[in-house]
């Protein structure tokens, strides 16, 4: 099985250059084999950190849960599993 990679795109412009630089790496990543998947931040709902530090100061290997529902839960999940 190949590597997971996933690209974020965090510019507001859709087709930019930047969303046109991580497309021609996805593409090159795929072609030696990878899964791929790319995200838009523009798609994604993610409230402003207020550092109450919920999601750090839980015990274990997870992250704790924000206090915030958004979808920075869901973003984490696809960067730990890349």
């Amino acid at each position: 099985m190949g590597k997971k990679i996933l690209g974020i795109v965090g510019s507001y412009r859709r087709g930019g250059i930047i969303d046109q630089t991580v497309s021609e790496v996805l593409a090159a990543a795929a072609e030696g084999g990878a899964e791929i998947e790319k995200v838009y931040l523009l798609d994604k709902h993610i409230a402003f950190c207020n550092n109450c530090r919920r999601c750090t100061q839980t015990k274990g290997t997870k992250p704790g849960g924000c206090v915030h529902h958004d979808d920075m839960g869901d973003l984490i999940d696809l960067i730990e599993g890349a």
